[in-house]
């Protein structure tokens, strides 16, 4: 009853007020009727209404499609892969040693080798690659191969050396690498095997962590380590109580690999 009394008070102020404007009496007394409701459940509900979602319209121009797309690339989908055969379990761990090299190369003739992809989340690429170091050399013993080391590759360059390989044969079957492909101020490690055991790396990798986490604990080790986008050379390591990473003049490598010195 007061909205109606209101409404009318209205109207008559707006004929008063405007006399013969043309407009018809009725549609004055629906929006004044109108407004009158509009107020009082802004009253009740607040005096704000929550913004609808931005909607993005496709754009017609194939031209503008890919310069949009440049700008703000869509976010790439995360697949996690999971096996397609029944899990693997490794039983035997049996690390490469240095002067093994041509054995094992010799075993494993013309392997083709197959990674891992890059959607894969283990821990092996999630844990920092000094602490997943220092833990295959408690589990492994030392790396089967270093940047010392790979000065003897003909015509190689030395922005294209790997920090440290370990060579291992699982299950006395399945031969795999580790390698370090970008140092100690990085995540995780690089895992590769044959070809034909391509559907089960997803498990050696598993099984791997497991393997370097149950050991419990961290063994002392020094490197050469080169970064190629300063130029620079560093000495990196665990000596039992910190990592480190110290800057370096050029190492002769014909040396071999450092020594920590107690």
């Amino acid at each position: 009853m007061l909205v109606k009394r209101f409404c009318l008070g209205f109207v008559l102020t707006l004929v008063l007020a405007q006399g013969a404007s043309g407009q018809n009496l009725i549609e004055m007394y629906q929006k004044a009727h109108f407004e009158a409701q509009a107020r009082e459940i802004f009253k009740q509900r607040g005096m704000r209404v929550l913004p609808e979602g931005l909607v993005s319209l496709p754009p017609r121009s194939d031209a503008v499609r890919h310069w949009l797309s440049l700008i703000n690339p869509p976010a790439e989908t995360l697949v996690v892969e999971t096996p397609q055969e029944p899990a693997l379990a490794v039983t035997e761990w049996r690390p490469v040693r240095r002067l093994e090299r041509f054995w094992f190369e010799k075993r494993f003739p013309r392997i083709r080798w197959a990674y891992s992809g890059t959607t894969l989340h283990q821990g092996l690429d999630t844990t920092w690659t000094r602490e997943l170091r220092a833990r295959m050399e408690a589990a492994f013993g030392a790396p089967t191969q270093t940047v010392a080391e790979s000065r003897a590759r003909p015509g190689s360059r030395t922005e294209e050396y790997i920090q440290f390989e370990y060579w291992l044969i699982a299950n006395d079957t399945i031969p795999l690498l580790v390698m370090d492909v970008n140092g100690p101020f990085d995540r995780g490690v690089v895992v590769a095997t044959s070809q034909e055991y391509r559907n089960q790396l997803y498990d050696l990798r598993r099984e791997l962590y497991a393997r370097i986490m149950a050991e419990g604990r961290r063994e002392t080790y020094i490197d050469y380590y080169f970064l190629s986008e300063e130029r620079q050379w560093y000495r990196t390591g665990y000596d039992g109580r910190r990592y480190f990473t110290d800057r370096i003049a050029p190492p002769d490598l014909s040396f071999g690999r450092p020594r920590i010195i107690k």
